[in-house]
Formats: C-alpha cells, sequence, structure tokens
C-alpha cells in the first residue's frame, strides 16, 4: 500500500503547483498524505477485499432470506419476542438501504448510529402504545 501511496504523491506533485507548494508546510502535506491514503483504502483496496471475503456468506445469507421471505413464516419464528411483534420498522429499514451509498467508515459509523437510534424509537413507540413502560435506552 505504501508504494501506492507514495506513487500517487508523487504524480500530485507533478501534475500540480498547488500541491508542490503543500511540501513546504509538514502538516498540510501529511493531511494530503492521510486523505490519498484513506481515499485510496476506502474506494479502490477495501471494498473488492471485503467482497471477496464475503461473497459466499452473502450468497448463502441471500438464499437464506429467500426461503424464509417465501416460507411467510412469523416473526416469533426468527425469535422476536411477542409483544414487540408489532414494532413498525419502516424507518429503520429505510435508513439501512442508505449503506449501499456510504463511501468511507466514518459515514458507515454515523449511519449505524442513526439506524440504531431509529429501532430504539421504533421500539419506545411501540412499548408506550401497548402501555409498557421502560427505562429508556440509549
Amino acid at each position: 500500500l505504501a508504494p501506492l501511496i507514495e506513487d500517487s504523491i508523487d504524480q500530485l506533485l507533478c501534475c500540480n503547483i498547488d500541491f508542490r507548494k503543500m511540501m513546504d508546510d509538514e502538516t498540510q502535506f501529511r493531511e494530503l498524505s492521510l486523505h490519498i491514503e484513506s481515499f485510496l483504502v476506502n474506494e479502490l483496496l477495501l471494498p473488492s477485499q471485503l467482497k471477496e471475503f464475503y461473497r459466499d456468506e452473502d450468497k448463502a445469507l441471500a438464499s437464506r432470506i429467500s426461503l424464509y421471505r417465501n416460507a411467510n413464516l412469523p416473526l416469533d419464528a426468527f425469535g422476536v419476542q411477542a409483544e414487540f411483534v408489532g414494532v413498525s420498522l419502516d424507518d429503520p429499514v429505510e435508513k439501512m438501504i442508505a449503506f449501499k451509498e456510504v463511501a468511507t467508515p466514518l459515514e458507515v459509523a454515523y449511519l449505524c448510529h442513526d439506524v440504531t437510534v431509529a429501532i430504539t424509537q421504533s421500539v419506545e413507540t411501540h412499548t408506550e402504545k401497548m402501555g409498557f413502560h421502560s427505562a429508556p435506552v440509549t
């Protein structure tokens, strides 16, 4: 990875006078290097390696999901407790669809947080409607 990063920086420095000026400022140059490394890892290397690593697992899960979907099994067959069967998952599912659009680990972390908050809010709303009162989940 280091040679790829160094080569990318060299190409930028050769092609653009503004980048050459950054070499005089160590902080800016280090920041540029971090941005390039982040881009290369997140956009070029990591996605293809992760896809390869999880390919078989994705196929198995897709097959299982298809089987469950076609079987019309009740939610309690998946371990969902009866009092939570009516929880609305529309908002959390809508947020989870956005995983296809995020690119960086930071965006993934924020989206995970948003999905968790949406699930928590849906469960709390449902339990209040059902007359259950519990301590708020944070």
